[in-house]
């Protein structure tokens, strides 16, 4: 069994699925915070998963308290689907699957970035002017990290941007113990 191939293949469905509904964008967001939230708590994952014992409708409500709010009806359907089928044990790949697809359709563009010290603007200063010059929307996760010293972070589409000053004393220090290794 292509575990990649069938992931994809439902994902597709739910993405047609919720753009004919004209709900992408909340389902979107309430598969990124499931995939999350499954990701941080193994036991969440096994129960929707694994747990054959557990009901659908048990499943649902779970993955409803997670998410603190009312699960979409679309990702309600979709789970019967899934679970008529037999393929729960794939529902966390089809669901970074669907974010997958969603993104490249949606031209989004994901990324995170690492402060020194907390900037309020910064953050949505460089969404703008990077989803200018990317032509798509940009949508950044910030932090900060005060190990940094300064500077920040900046990771985009597999790409890394390191301005801290962390980064640059790091450098300095390994081209000094280079130097120093050497025999004259």
């Amino acid at each position: 069994m292509n575990t990649e191939v069938i992931s994809s293949r439902y994902a597709k469905a739910l993405l047609s699925y919720v753009t004919e509904a004209g709900t992408g964008e909340k389902v979107y967001s309430q598969v990124c915070d499931i995939v999350q939230k499954m990701h941080q708590v193994p036991q969440l994952r096994e129960y929707v998963l694994k747990l054959d014992e557990i009901s659908l409708e048990k499943k649902s409500d779970l993955l409803s308290a997670a998410l603190e709010e009312p699960l979409a009806e679309e990702l309600r359907n979709f789970m019967k689907l899934v679970h008529a089928h037999r393929r729960m044990e794939l529902f966390q790949s089809m669901l970074w699957s669907f974010i997958r697809r969603y993104r490249q359709e949606a031209g989004l563009k994901v990324g995170s970035l690492v402060m020194a010290a907390s900037d309020d603007g910064l953050c949505g200063r460089l969404e703008e002017i990077l989803g200018r010059r990317t032509s798509s929307k940009v949508d950044f996760s910030c932090k900060v990290d005060p190990e940094l010293i300064g500077g920040f972070v900046l990771e985009l589409d597999g790409y890394r941007l390191d301005a801290s000053a962390r980064s640059a004393l790091d450098r300095i220090r390994r081209r000094l113990v280079d130097e120093g290794n050497r025999i004259v």
